[in-house]
């Protein structure tokens, strides 16, 4: 009686799977199986990752999407016709500069600070942070933080309270229904970002979370290599333009025209390059970044290089990449030798499978690469989006690229240092790497299979 039961309330779940997904047939097809074959089990799984952003929140995504341009033009200051996104630029290659950097801005801060981190860990590395930002607190600058709800599960609560009981404001993004937990109905949907803005004139961008083994003190993941950004210039007004859309999404209140006005200062920025940001979320249709990397790779002539320390993506970059190498163009591809995550690198590894056998060139990073860095000929972008499908299609993303020639020559005598540090991936070492990695490639298989 219990099992008919069972059965009749799984069918029933079944049918709210075909009516969600009925738009969706690929999807339909696999998240019906799921639950059909796994009763009450497999619908909870697709209620957790399956079942799309809740309708409110992308409703409210929607709402708060809003330009740079929208907010300038509230200031007293804007003319559309002084607008430029120069900026001065910083380029860093490991977590202990870019911290060290960005901790000496912060001590500098003179109105407010704005943070946006998927980890803000609550360990030496964060301790530091956490306690300068205390006391700039006490000073009167105005402090945002948004942190995301799994990245930083692990963060101590105590950290936050105690934050908040000098002011500064902090809110997360996507929250757990219990604290410290997975279980978390919007747990596929992940606030990726890295950025941080500084009275409105200085931002940093770019892969590096405030974590000690993003600072290179794991021993296991040694040499870390990362890059991140410092923009110090008119483009940090898009960097804000980011967070405050996010800050109005998980705060559920609009800014006030004066705290725009206060948000977004006047610069007349004459010197450095020409900045853009490029962002992407969960219900972005025209998948920006994704879709940014496929305009490049397609108007690329000369060069393709890719640093991630995830690639796992869909045949039709793979069938792009592959059009390029036969069109003449030399492709690098940097993975790390090192794995954090055993099965995520089997995915790599099987992704990566055709492109071993072509003239793509394939580097192993002595250590753990965690760089997010795109290259042609014509641009250079440097951000949070790995190259991979969950950064493309679920994270909410931020790049920043620039199309200035000088800026592309400063981040190839990067990557030519990379190389040396690099082992070249041959047929024999690829099978051999597999040869070790059987078991999670197994398990690689199985969950491409059904998921």
């Amino acid at each position: 009686m219990i099992l008919k039961f069972i059965l009749f309330i799984n069918f029933l779940l079944v049918f709210v799977v075909l009516a969600y997904e009925i738009n969706n047939k690929t999807q339909l097809v696999r998240w019906s199986m799921i639950t059909l074959f796994l009763p009450i089990v497999g619908f909870l799984i697709y209620f957790v990752f399956g079942n799309g952003l809740k309708m409110k929140s992308a409703k409210r995504l929607k709402y708060y999407s809003f330009t740079t341009k929208h907010y300038l033009s509230q200031t007293n200051w804007f003319n559309e016709k002084t607008k430029n996104n120069l900026a001065e630029t910083k380029i860093y290659i490991n977590g202990k500069d870019f911290l060290n950097d960005l901790l000496k801005q912060i001590a500098k801060a003179k109105l407010f600070i704005f943070l946006e981190f998927y980890i803000l860990a609550s360990d030496k590395t964060g301790k530091k942070l956490f306690d300068l930002l205390a006391k700039k607190a006490q000073t009167g600058v105005k402090i945002k933080i948004i942190y995301d709800g799994v990245g930083s599960k692990k963060t101590s609560n105590k950290i936050w309270t105690c934050l908040k009981n000098y002011g500064v404001d902090v809110m997360p993004f996507f929250p757990p229904i219990i604290n410290n937990t997975y279980i978390n109905t919007q747990i596929n949907y992940r606030n990726h970002r890295k950025i941080a803005i500084i009275d409105g004139k200085i931002g940093f961008v770019g892969g590096i979370n405030i974590r000690s083994d993003h600072m290179g003190y794991e021993k296991k993941l040694k040499p870390w290599r990362d890059t991140a950004l410092k923009i110090n210039g008119a483009a940090t007004h898009d960097l804000t333009t980011t967070f405050l859309n996010d800050w109005q999404f998980v705060t559920k209140a609009k800014i006030s025209k004066n705290d725009i006005n206060y948000f977004f200062p006047q610069i007349e920025s004459q010197k450095g390059i020409v900045l853009h940001t490029i962002n992407s979320n969960p219900i972005d249709k025209n998948k920006k970044i994704l879709n940014f990397y496929i305009n490049q790779i397609k108007n690329a002539k000369k060069y393709i290089i890719v640093q991630t320390p995830y690639f796992i993506v869909d045949n039709q970059i793979i069938n792009l990449l592959l059009d390029a190498d036969k069109r003449g163009v030399k492709i690098a591809i940097f993975i790390p030798k090192l794995a954090d995550k055993k099965l995520v690198y089997a995915n790599t590894l099987m992704c990566l499978k055709s492109l071993v056998n072509s003239n793509v060139s394939i580097y192993l990073y002595k250590g753990f690469l965690h760089s997010k860095v795109f290259i042609t000929e014509n641009v250079v972008s440097i951000g949070s989006c790995n190259f991979d499908n969950r950064s493309f299609k679920l994270n909410f993303e931020t790049n920043c690229y620039s199309k200035n020639k000088n800026f592309i020559e400063k981040n190839l005598k990067i990557i030519k240092n990379d190389i040396e540090n690099s082992t070249l991936l041959t047929n024999k070492l690829y099978k051999k790497i597999k040869t070790k990695n059987v078991f999670y490639i197994a398990m690689h298989k199985l969950f491409v299979k059904f998921l």
